[in-house]
Formats: structure tokens, C-alpha cells, sequence
């Protein structure tokens, strides 16, 4: 988690938007993976366990996408500083997932603010069931190269540093700086909703009110060690 936090954070604030929001996308990322085990995979059979990891990793990565976009396009459309909009985010997630583990999304039996549990064919393969470790601690590992690349090998990577170095003179040569920044924000978030999906595909297997450990928070000093760098 705190790797993929922290590829969120370099891509946002490289671009110039200090997302602070990772914990919210983090929360909501889980909340769409556990939305679409329970609409599809949980009580359901027929659907191969490995399609059933893509598929919850895939609505993971998606929610927190958007929940960033939203704070990117307040910032870039109304002008609302995205420092406060994905901090007010971050309690608005906090409160949806308080909402949907005692209400649509809780265990059938309704006793405990929990989700169902992930039937073990959809959770990643561990080498033992008593480890932690998982196939998912893979994952981040090809991101943060697949980031670099982005970052320092793309025309798309150069345009987004450049603005986030100096978005007027990435107007001055035609760059529209707005859009660029709503795109780091939706790759930023994207990374974060899939750090809540491999916590959930991965350990969990559940969702509940302290799903998150705070490893939203905790990728923004990650990302700063790192020198905003993915490497």
C-alpha cells in the first residue's frame, strides 16, 4: 500500500497538484471492489477466481480514479484548491464506507459492520496461509517502473512535469496545463484505489470501518523520501 500511495503522490505533485487525498481513494477504491464481489462474485458461481482478482482490482483502480477526478476538475473548472477538496474527500470516503458496511454492503447475516467475506478462489495467491505476503506485493513493483517510464520516457510524462515545473510556459508552447493536471489526478487516484483493491484481493478479503490503516497519509512522506521520484 505504501508503495502504490506514494506512485500516486509522485505523479500528482510532479504535475503540480498536491493531492492529499490518497486516503479517500484508497477507501473508495475498496468500496467498488467490494460493490462488485458482492453484486457479482459473492454467492455466484461460474466465474473463474483469477478473472474474479482482475475483475475487483479493475472497479478498485476505477473508484479511486474518480474520486480523484473529481478534486482535479473542481481544481481545474471552479478553482477550488485541491489541497482542501481531497482533504474534504478524504472524511466524505470515510463517512460512504462507515454508511455501506452497516447498510447495502454488509454481511448477510447483518450482525457486525463488516462486508462479506471474498470467496478464497478471488483472493491472490499466498505461499502460505498464515504469511501476509502475496502475489499482489508484485504489483506495485511493475508500476513504479511502468511510472518511470511514463514519467521519463513519454511525451505525455514530459508534458505533465513541465507543468508541474511551470504551467505558463507549458501554455506558452500550447500545452493545456488543465487537462494535463486532471490527468495526473485520475492516474494519481488510480493507483491508490488499486493500493485499497490489493489490500482487499490480497489480506482482508473484507472490508470493515478501519479498512484503511492510513496508508493514504502515509504514502505523502513515502513519495517525499523518495524525492517524488518512482524509483
Amino acid at each position: 500500500p505504501l508503495l502504490f500511495t506514494g506512485l500516486g503522490m509522485v505523479v500528482a505533485w510532479r504535475a503540480g497538484v498536491y493531492n492529499i487525498g490518497g486516503e479517500g481513494q484508497f477507501i473508495i477504491g475498496g468500496l467498488c471492489g467490494a460493490s462488485l464481489a458482492k453484486l457479482t462474485l459473492i454467492g455466484h458461481g461460474g466465474i473463474p477466481g483469477c478473472l474474479g482478482s482482475v475483475m475487483v482490482l479493475v472497479a478498485c483502480a476505477s473508484g479511486g480514479a474518480f474520486w480523484a477526478w473529481l478534486a482535479g476538475w473542481l481544481f481545474v473548472r471552479r478553482g477550488v484548491n485541491v489541497v482542501i477538496s481531497t482533504i474534504l474527500l478524504n472524511f466524505v470516503a470515510i463517512q460512504i464506507l462507515g454508511y455501506s458496511v452497516s447498510g447495502p454492503l454488509q454481511e448477510q447475516k447483518k450482525q457486525v459492520p463488516l462486508t462479506d467475506e471474498l470467496p478464497d478462489a478471488v483472493m491472490l495467491w499466498k505461499p502460505s496461509p498464515q504469511m501476509d505476503l502475496h502475489l499482489g506485493v508484485l504489483i506495485p513493483l511493475v508500476a513504479a517502473v511502468l511510472v518511470f517510464i511514463f514519467l521519463y520516457r513519454t511525451r505525455a510524462g514530459y508534458r505533465l512535469r513541465l507543468v508541474g515545473e511551470n504551467s505558463d510556459m507549458a501554455r506558452a508552447n500550447r500545452i493545456d496545463a488543465g487537462r494535463v493536471q486532471i490527468q495526473a489526478m485520475l492516474i494519481s487516484g488510480l493507483l491508490c484505489g488499486l493500493a485499497g483493491g490489493v489490500e482487499y484481493v490480497g489480506i482482508s478479503g473484507q472490508l470493515g470501518t478501519d479498512f484503511s490503516q492510513q496508508w493514504g497519509f502515509l504514502g505523502i512522506p513515502v513519495a517525499l523520501l523518495g524525492a517524488l521520484h518512482p524509483l
